[in-house]
């Protein structure tokens, strides 16, 4: 609970690495609830933007949750936001408002659950184990450090070599 006090000192697990790539890395359960807050976000946007009768505005942001709602699969938002757009381009989320969507439309749009607790998130390819026994490798071109295990600078991309080492 936020605010709340604990009774005494808490123990703090911590791994340390030389890997700079792996602090980084997001959980993919975390990476999909960012992803579902982004998508209400978007609902409630395009909600507002069409009360304040700025349709170009609604059309922005149910343009950006159509395309949410399509990297993430979610069916069920696609599926109430036809209700109340025409989906040109679901991908670059390109929308036009249905000239005749009616109130109850908007609403169902506006009221939807958008999280799916308990799915599991999209499959990801398994990040692989970092090299914990060597250091990091520099990249030749942009001089940022990469994963000793790295066939390619994480920042710029460029071909890491074994003269790189």
């Amino acid at each position: 609970m936020a605010g709340a006090r604990t009774a005494g000192p808490a123990t703090v697990v911590g791994r340390w690495t030389h890997d700079p790539v792996q602090p980084t890395l997001v959980h993919p359960m975390v990476l999909q609830y960012t992803a579902q807050a982004e998508l209400a976000e978007a609902l409630t946007a395009g909600g507002d933007a069409l009360a304040a009768n700025r349709a170009e505005d609604a059309e922005r942001a149910w343009g950006t949750a159509v395309r949410l709602a399509t990297e993430q699969g979610n069916e069920e938002i696609l599926d109430r936001l036809r209700r109340v757009v025409d989906i040109l381009d679901a991908g670059a989320g390109q929308v036009r408002l249905h000239p005749d969507a009616g109130l109850s439309a908007i609403l169902n749009v506006l009221i939807s659950r958008v999280s799916r607790i308990g799915q599991d998130p999209p499959a990801r390819e398994p990040e692989p184990e970092p090299a914990a026994d060597r250091p990091p490798v520099t990249c030749p071109v942009c001089h940022k450090l990469s994963p000793a295990d790295a066939r390619f600078c994480t920042t710029c991309q460029a071909t890491l070599g074994e003269a790189t080492a």
